[in-house]
């Protein structure tokens, strides 16, 4: 299984944007990019009930964003089309 590291930083206690410091904790590609935004959305206030919901209709536990295997293809898919269905907007 390959690992993977969501790192969240500390809320700044004010906003400046020429202040703005990004720091590369590594090298990464999309399905752990879709993986560790699905993991954030799984435990926000505002989110995580929509997502658990779609979770429930695909048939999928909460450990396919808890534990993500990287490696699994069809897993990966999956979060794809999890992060389609609950946050891709919709042109009217």
């Amino acid at each position: 299984m390959n690992e993977m590291k969501c790192e969240q930083a500390a809320a700044p206690t004010e906003f400046d944007p020429m202040l703005t410091v990004v720091q590369v904790l590594g090298v990464s590609n999309e399905d752990e990019m879709v993986a560790c935004f699905l993991s954030g959305e799984l435990s926000s206030q505002r989110f995580g009930q929509n997502l658990r919901s779609h979770l429930a209709v695909a048939g999928q536990a909460e450990q396919l964003l808890t534990h993500p295997d990287l490696s699994d293809a069809g897993a990966n898919f999956a979060r794809r089309a999890l992060l389609g269905a609950t946050r891709v907007r919709r042109e009217p």
